[in-house]
């Protein structure tokens, strides 16, 4: 058991901030409040395994990352992928980074890099030996649309796949 003793140093702006928004702690957080709402995702590609997905994205831990939940649908009816992913920026090493988990035991850690003009998001898996990585592009240009492709590279660095789609806000009730 881990017990804390202490006061709280947070101040009440903090406390709003963590259901809000990101943390005023660090103003790079900023950009991770384009993946935050409820999306519906379609895939460009016909030939994947899935109909569609639903994603939901929020602020947790006062305001210090994003936590992205979804469900791929199966085209079979069966039972579809879940996954999350944690994004967040990392003032120690001045970096975004994300990590995906996800229900078939896979996990990928990232490194973010964000172009506010672009209003992209360009996330590069970490390589290991031998292995290949993949590199997500979130566009957010467009108001409520995350416009996406995933590229598959092998260990050389040669693409061998493409994943591409589009997520669309909901709109508030």
């Amino acid at each position: 058991m881990i017990v804390f003793i202490g006061t709280s140093s947070r101040s009440d702006d903090d406390k709003k901030t963590a259901v809000d928004g990101p943390s005023s702690k660090n103003p790079e957080l900023k950009a991770l409040d384009h993946y935050v709402g409820v999306w519906n995702v379609e895939f460009t590609n016909k030939d994947l395994p899935f109909k569609g997905a639903k994603s939901t994205a929020k602020w947790i831990l006062d305001g210090r990352f994003v936590e992205q939940t979804g469900e791929l649908e199966s085209k079979e009816g069966g039972r579809g992928l879940k996954i999350k992913t944690l994004y967040t920026f990392d003032a120690k090493k001045n970096a975004f980074r994300s990590w995906t988990f996800d229900s078939e035991g896979s996990i990928t850690e990232s490194d973010c890099v964000w172009d506010d003009k672009a209003k992209t998001m360009t996330s590069i898996s970490k390589k290991i030996e031998g292995e290949g990585f993949a590199t997500t592009t979130a566009d957010f240009s467009e108001e409520g649309v995350e416009k996406w492709k995933i590229a598959i590279s092998d260990s050389t660095g040669k693409v061998t796949a493409e994943i591409i789609g589009k997520n669309t806000l909901e709109k508030k009730k």
